[in-house]
């Protein structure tokens, strides 16, 4: 520790970090947690970027994603996405996200209002059915958070991917049973079907499992992209309004 300022004392960095790794010790021996808004204050008090914090979150807590892996589909069939920033997230502001998604996802979507709920939602002409919803919080002291969520249910095209790919192997394997039973004839073909379409279909089973694992895992790092694409243009500048009672310095510096 150094010498007093103005009645007050002052540490070093190293004490500082020794400090702050006390006192990370003493809160796990708690029990207690702290919300995702509450991180990116305490963040913000160190002069930590939002962008950063996100990044860490997603490296060291992963945002959950709905739904299980369905094994035999090879991937998930479902997505979903989550993160809370302080404030109120106003129009000009909501205009940038909009903004940040459409470009990032390649779709116009439409945006509805649902209750405090502000819904994005791709378009009808796609097979995607994306949503990005942002919804404000009250916390018991007040104090208020936008909850953004972005998700993505996709078990029809699961299904067409694994059904496709069967349903292209059943055709080939057939093709393939007409040929041999041109060779070996009707007597012998009868012991060949079971095998030649047993075969086949696994094939094209293994083949539609293994495309729909690569789609969905593409989708969920587009997903991922675009939340911490939105996370970023949030804390780059983008306007957030304050709603009385709120603490100025809980908002990203510049903003």
């Amino acid at each position: 520790m150094e010498a007093m300022s103005d009645g007050e004392p002052r540490y070093d960095d190293k004490a500082v970090a020794r400090i702050l790794l006390r006192a990370t010790e003493l809160q796990e021996h708690q029990g207690d947690s702290l919300s995702l808004a509450q991180v990116h204050e305490i963040a913000q008090e160190l002069g930590i970027p939002r962008a950063l914090v996100a990044q860490a979150v997603a490296e060291v807590a992963p945002a959950p994603r709905a739904g299980p892996e369905a094994r035999w589909l090879g991937g998930r069939d479902a997505l979903l996405f989550e993160a809370e920033v302080p404030g109120h997230v106003d129009d000009a502001a909501f205009e940038e996200v909009l903004d940040t998604v459409r470009r990032t996802l390649g779709n116009p979507g439409s945006v509805e209002t649902v209750g405090a709920a502000r819904i994005w939602s791709t378009n009808r002409d796609t097979t995607r059915r994306v949503h990005l919803t942002l919804t404000e919080v009250r916390a018991k002291d007040g104090r208020l958070t936008t909850r953004i969520r972005l998700d993505e249910r996709m078990p029809g095209d699961a299904r067409q991917t694994v059904g496709g790919s069967l349903v292209g192997a059943f055709f080939l394997s057939s093709l393939g049973l007409a040929a041999v039973s041109s060779l070996v004839g009707k007597a012998l073909v009868g012991f060949l079907v079971g095998p030649i379409l047993g075969g086949g279909l696994l094939a094209g089973y293994l083949v539609g499992r293994g495309l729909w694992k690569a789609r969905s895992r593409g989708r969920e790092l587009a997903l991922g992209e675009a939340l911490d694409q939105i996370l970023r243009r949030l804390d780059d500048g983008a306007p957030r309004s304050l709603e009385p009672g709120d603490d100025p310095l809980a908002l990203p510096s510049g903003l």
